[in-house]
């Protein structure tokens, strides 16, 4: 079918242009309120309902990415040959949905797509849930549109204020029609939500934004703009500004492994995210297509990007959250990896344009508990070296933290503090590199360098009362001044 979209073929000889041994054919499309003039490929009877029923799965199991794939939309509706409209729910124009469902309930299941989604489910562990549940998808794209605009989304706030992002909350209006809640930054749309929260991220320090939000229907009519709020981000605070790669294993034949944490003190949507490898030939560096991210990302949490072919003792194809023999996970330590946001490069291992093989070949890497951000050029004391194939703790990062906080023994007293003094306790607090007080929103107080070289206790008495959180090199505990 080449990349013609799917479609129904004009019926008359001239506009027919091949005809399949199977009796599918390309032709002038034909398909009823379609605005495209140009071919189309019509399967026989016997699959379109296979067809629709794949095409409406790829619809809901990459929702929130659609727009990541590359298609060409045209210069107008006559030579548009992709059907997504840029909606994240519906995701098709209104012919192709009509089409789809069309095919899909005048060829019903049948025992071989059955067998085939087993199969699948065997292999991968997913399966399509219209194969199971055909009558799902009428309840999904049958809907009657709403005219109506939707309810006006009231007591927008800012829920936390940081650095570098600022979490959002509303109150959810009581109308049924509500799909889904659009943000907009300064007047830009940045994002959507389902519920009635959303972190706006990757802001500036010290920058005022403004933000509004809009309630909009299954028909996509949006409702008035909920009411305005300010906020000017805090200057610094103790979280890292983005994800960052935390482990890089370059081991024996397709022993390959990353490991990205999260400690940017709020949820991540991944949607936006990817990983990027340089290649080389000759002496011509290129990238190839990205490795797509997904999913949601808790604060504080770690996961693992594995080859699926991957032989390590400490970690299995079931327990990484992305397992993939894409070019990502191919490296072989001459290579430059970066994880990015949209275009962006937010951490990088290697340095772009050569080899960087005397560096990232045969090893693991794994990055010092000191370091709090991720960093866009790679900087080698940031991480500890180990050998080829070394593994341990991959994917348990809170666990690992954990326990080098127990071997610290780290304590503090009194607390609360009555006095000018808060004094530390623990093993080695000489070796502490850097300490930090910050308040509950995360705004940077006070800060030390060395602060126990020659003491064992912080000065808090430009302290307010209240409850404040000591951060002592990757270390955080709570305490109250009286």
């Amino acid at each position: 079918r080449s990349n013609y979209p799917y479609g129904i073929s004009s019926t008359t000889p001239s506009l027919v242009y091949y005809n399949f041994t199977n009796t599918s054919k390309i032709g002038k499309n034909a398909t009823p309120n379609s605005g495209y003039t140009g071919r189309v490929y019509e399967p026989i009877d016997e699959f379109k309902g296979d067809i629709a029923r794949s095409l409406l799965y790829f619809a809901v199991r990459y929702e929130g990415k659609l727009n990541n794939f590359n298609f060409y939309n045209g210069t107008s509706a006559a030579n548009d040959t992709s059907p997504l409209d840029g909606t994240e729910e519906k995701a098709f124009e209104d012919w192709y949905v009509a089409m789809l469902l069309n095919w899909h309930n005048q060829d019903p299941v049948s025992q071989k797509e059955i067998d085939r989604n087993n199969a699948v489910f065997g292999i991968q562990k997913n399966r399509n849930p219209f194969i199971d549940h055909p009558e799902w998808v009428n309840l999904i794209w049958n809907q009657t549109p709403s005219v109506v605009s939707p309810s006006q989304v009231t007591n927008l706030n800012v829920a936390q204020n940081s650095a570098y992002f600022v979490n959002l909350n509303w109150s959810t209006p009581s109308d049924p029609s509500i799909l889904g809640f659009k943000v907009y930054q300064n007047g830009t749309l940045i994002g959507t939500a389902k519920n009635n929260s959303f972190v706006a991220d990757h802001l500036t320090p010290s920058t005022p934004y403004t933000f509004t939000v809009k309630a909009y229907n299954n028909n996509y009519v949006e409702s008035a703009e909920s009411n305005l709020v300010t906020v000017t981000t805090l200057d610094a605070d103790i979280y890292a500004k983005d994800l960052m790669i935390t482990k890089y294993l370059e081991g024996s034949s397709n022993n390959k492994a990353l490991e990205i944490t999260n400690k940017t003190g709020h949820a991540v949507n991944l949607n936006k995210y990817r990983m990027s490898i340089q290649f080389f030939n000759g002496t011509q560096y290129y990238f190839p297509a990205p490795y797509e991210l997904e999913g949601i990302v808790q604060n504080n949490e770690t996961f693992v990007i594995l080859n699926p072919n991957a032989a390590f003792t400490c970690i299995n194809n079931d327990q990484a959250r992305f397992v993939t023999a894409a070019p990502q996970l191919t490296f072989s330590g001459s290579n430059y990896i970066e994880l990015r946001y949209a275009s962006t490069t937010v951490d990088a291992v290697g340095v772009k344009d050569q080899s960087n093989s005397a560096i990232l070949g045969n090893v693991s890497l794994y990055r010092l508990n000191s370091v709090n951000q991720p960093n866009s050029t790679f900087t080698l004391s940031e991480w500890e070296q180990h050998p080829s194939n070394y593994c341990e703790n991959i994917g348990t990062l809170v666990v690992c933290d954990a326990q080098i906080y127990a071997e610290n023994d780290l304590s503090i007293y009194p607390n609360p503090v009555v006095g000018n003094e808060l004094f530390v306790k623990g093993k080695k607090i000489g070796n502490i590199k850097n300490a930090s007080i910050v308040d509950l929103s995360g705004k940077l107080i006070q800060q030390e360098t060395a602060p126990f070289k020659n003491k064992n206790s912080i000065n808090v008495q430009k302290l307010n009362p209240g409850v404040y959180i000591l951060k002592v090199d990757d270390q955080s505990v709570k305490f109250i001044k009286k």
